[in-house]
């Protein structure tokens, strides 16, 4: 047991000492000559991207506009959740209501009443 401690502590001493000397030996990274310097152009106005028009429809008032995102997680780009969001949404609430009598509060004064009813019970079996 000793043996191996002691070989794993000398085995990571010198992976540490490999590091330090790879950090101060180490190779300076190469500047490759023959690639052209990218020149930036500050003459050419930025082009700021314009939103999309508003859609529109042959019979006005159906159309119901993409409100802002309420939640995260919404399907179809945060209009409406889906049937399988709706649906994991109610199971989740399911289980957290199934739950809900079920503390560790609960759980150890329930504990505690039955080894009180355990210990009246071995009592009265006992004979006397």
């Amino acid at each position: 047991m000793e043996r191996r401690l002691t070989g794993m502590i000398a085995a990571a001493a010198v992976l540490i000492l490999l590091f330090v000397f790879w950090d101060l030996f180490r190779p300076a990274p190469r500047v490759d000559d023959s690639a052209d310097p990218v020149v930036a152009v500050a003459d050419t106005p930025a082009v700021t991207p314009q939103p999309p028009p508003p859609p529109t429809s042959s019979s006005q008032g159906t159309i119901v506009p993409a409100g802002p995102i309420t939640s995260i997680g919404n399907g179809a780009g945060g209009r409406e959740p889906t049937y399988i969001d709706m649906l994991a949404r109610s199971e989740t609430r399911r289980r957290i209501r199934a739950s809900a009598g079920s503390t560790y509060l609960a759980d150890m004064l329930a504990a505690e009443h039955q080894a009180e009813q355990l210990a009246q019970l071995a009592e009265e079996m006992q004979p006397a």
